[in-house]
Order: structure tokens, then C-alpha cells, then sequence
């Protein structure tokens, strides 16, 4: 028989019988040119999963895994066909003692011990970080579900400590989104402490000391750093705040905007927006057509286009009604009438256009020179 220690002995016949199998040609490649018994092996190792699938080497195992983190899962060719894992060297690290081990996920293998038949989980070692003592239990992420002996249904961390949250999100600005085991979001601070309930139906990340929420009746509002949700859950929708500027939307499906206190700055008369970009902002009006205002709602161009794109260093291109494209600036003013029937996006103030009869150039906007 063929083993890992007699590898480099045998790599001939080893490489005769992976000849015509489905090996990869850059595994294989590296087998045929390998010149040290490490380099031998270790090909091997990192292909160990299908090479003893062939009975290549040790016809220990039923089945065996590829290497992560120095070890491979492994279930034993005898009894009921028991779990564990082997280092490189074909050496047990964890004898196959589970009945079951998963595929590892966030850094954890759930596991079922064969003697007392009861759910755990191992860390990227194969070592038993929670004991097997559920009834059953889902994959791990951040928490996983859990039923205790006694039938109880638990969510626990990845310490194993029961827990209020199904998920812990990233933080920011010391405060972090949770989703609480009743399937609503709330928020957490450094300490672990809800600052606020679990009661949101969504909640969204906090941007410029502000953070929008939906209620369970589908309505959004916004609550600060302390948590409290100082502009009330009313609208149909809202945006994030940028540049003090938050869009919010009415039953009637129309758009405006409010400032971080919630104060209505721009009506909610606009039946599509975009975001507030240097003090400026394009906005639809009632005929679909496009314009810039400033924070107070004031016209800085007018409603005449029929699409735009995103603005770069204050520069806004924008499509007329007859199809041909062109730019504004943050004044409003067409520093590049539309007289092109394509454009690309803006890039250190040159943009890809074409012109009606087809010709492309790469246009300098400051200048309105033109390149091929």
C-alpha cells in the first residue's frame, strides 16, 4: 500500500495512476516537477481530498477534505464511519470521536459527538471551544440557535454565552445595528448595552450623527447617537443625510428634504432625487424632467432635461428631450452644450463622448477640447 511516508519512494507509480484522472494540469504539473520530498508531500497534502478518493494513499478513511489551517477532516473507513482531523503529516489531531462534523463556517465546524449524541462546535484547530451538549443546533455565523436539553431554543455567540441577538453588525461610531432574536433591528454600544430596542422592522447605518429606521408599520424616521428617535417614524420613505440633507418621501410618493433637526428644507414636491453633492442636488419635477437646486429649494438650473448621471467635482451632465447630452456646472450655467448623443462617466475632468455621426473623442470639460 501506498502511504504518505512512502510517497516520495513510490512517486512514480503515484503519478502513473493520477495520469488520466481529473487532477488539476497545475497540480499535476508541480507533482512531475517536483525535487524534494517536502515539495512531493506537500502537493499531496493539498490535494489530499481527491488523490484519496483514487486509494493513492492510506485506505484509512472514507472520505477526506482539503487542508485548511494545517488540518484536514477526515471519517474513519471502519464502524459507523466516525469524523476527525489529520495534520500533513497523516497524524491525528482529533481523533474521529464525532458522529458528524460540518463544513467549517466563520471559523467554526458544528459537530456531533457519537457517545452522548449531542450538538457543538469546534474552532479552525478541530478543537472543542463549545461543548456538545444541545439537542441540535444551526451553522454558526455571529450566533447560532441552539436547543438546550431541556428543549429550550437559545441564540449563543460565539463564546457560547446565550444571547439577545441573532446578529452583531459592524461598528461605527461606537455604536453598532443588532438584529434581535424577535427578527428586529436595534443598536448596541462598546459595552454591549441596547441604547435601543429591538422594535425596527430595518434600520440602516449611522451617517453624519444620524441614522434612518423603519417602523413596524413601514414608516421611516431617525434616530441620533443617545438613540432616541428624535425625528419621528412618518414618512414613506428617506434617504441617508449627506451634507446635512436627508431626502424623505410622503404618501403621495414625492420627495423633499429635511435638515439634521428634521426640519422640512426642501418641499416634498419632486417626484425623484438624487443627493445633495457640494450644496447642490438634481431633482424631477412633476414632468419628469430634471434640474439643480441648492438647500433652500432654490431653481439653479432649470427643469429641461430628461436624464442625468452622477456629478463629478461639480460637474452635472445631463440629457435634453431630443436625446443629446451635455454638462452644467454647480451654477447651473452649460459649460458643454448637449450636442452628444453618448457619454461616459467623468474622470479628473475628461469624459469618453460621441458625436452624431458616430466619431468618439475624449473631451477635456474645462476647455472643450476634443481628442481622439
Amino acid at each position: 500500500m501506498i502511504t504518505l511516508k512512502n510517497a516520495w519512494e513510490n512517486r512514480g507509480e503515484i503519478i502513473a495512476r493520477l495520469r488520466n484522472t481529473n487532477l488539476s494540469d497545475k497540480a499535476f504539473g508541480m507533482m512531475i516537477v517536483a525535487e524534494t520530498e517536502e515539495d512531493f508531500k506537500d502537493i499531496l497534502c493539498n490535494n489530499y481530498s481527491f488523490i484519496n478518493r483514487m486509494h493513492v494513499l492510506d485506505s484509512h478513511y472514507l472520505k477526506a477534505w482539503d487542508f485548511s489551517n494545517g488540518i484536514a477532516m477526515v471519517r474513519a473507513n471502519r464502524g459507523v464511519g466516525l469524523y476527525g482531523f489529520i495534520d500533513r503529516n497523516n497524524e491525528f489531531v482529533v481523533e474521529c470521536a464525532y458522529r458528524f462534523i460540518g463544513r467549517i463556517e466563520w471559523g467554526f465546524y458544528r459537530c456531533i459527538d457519537e457517545k452522548s449524541r449531542l450538538y457543538g462546535f469546534l474552532n479552525e484547530n478541530g478543537e472543542e471551544v463549545i461543548p456538545c451538549q444541545y439537542l441540535s443546533a444551526t451553522s454558526m455565523d455571529e450566533t447560532a440557535k441552539v436547543q438546550k436539553q431541556n428543549g429550550e431554543y437559545v441564540w449563543i455567540d460565539q463564546e457560547g454565552n446565550e444571547t439577545n441577538y441573532r446578529r452583531i453588525f459592524k461598528y461605527k461610531d461606537g455604536i453598532a445595528k443588532v438584529l434581535g432574536i424577535n427578527g428586529l433591528y436595534g443598536f448596541i454600544n462598546l459595552l454591549k448595552d441596547e441604547i435601543v430596542p429591538c422594535k425596527y422592522s430595518r434600520a440602516y447605518g449611522f451617517r453624519e450623527g444620524r441614522a434612518s429606521v423603519v417602523n413596524e408599520d413601514g414608516l421611516y424616521g431617525f434616530i441620533n447617537l443617545q438613540g432616541k428617535e428624535d425625528i419621528p417614524c412618518e414618512y414613506y420613505d428617506a434617504g441617508q443625510y449627506n451634507e446635512g440633507m436627508a431626502y424623505v418621501c410622503n404618501y403621495g410618493e414625492l420627495y423633499g428634504f429635511i435638515d439634521i433637526e428634521g426640519k422640512v428644507k426642501v418641499p416634498l414636491k419632486y417626484k425623484s432625487v438624487d443627493v445633495f453633492n457640494n450644496g447642490r442636488c438634481m431633482v424631477m419635477n412633476s414632468e419628469s424632467l430634471w434640474g439643480i437646486i441648492n438647500k433652500d429649494g432654490e431653481e439653479i438650473a432649470p427643469h429641461k432635461y430628461r436624464s442625468n448621471k452622477d456629478s463629478s467635482g461639480g460637474i452635472y451632465p445631463v440629457q435634453t428631450t431630443n436625446f443629446l447630452w451635455g454638462f452644467l456646472n454647480s451654477d447651473g450655467d452649460e459649460i458643454i452644450s448637449c450636442q452628444y448623443i453618448s457619454t461616459g462617466d467623468i474622470e479628473d475632468g475628461f469624459v469618453e463622448v460621441e458625436d452624431i455621426k458616430g466619431d468618439c473623442y475624449c473631451l477635456e470639460i474645462a476647455t472643450g477640447k476634443l481628442t481622439q
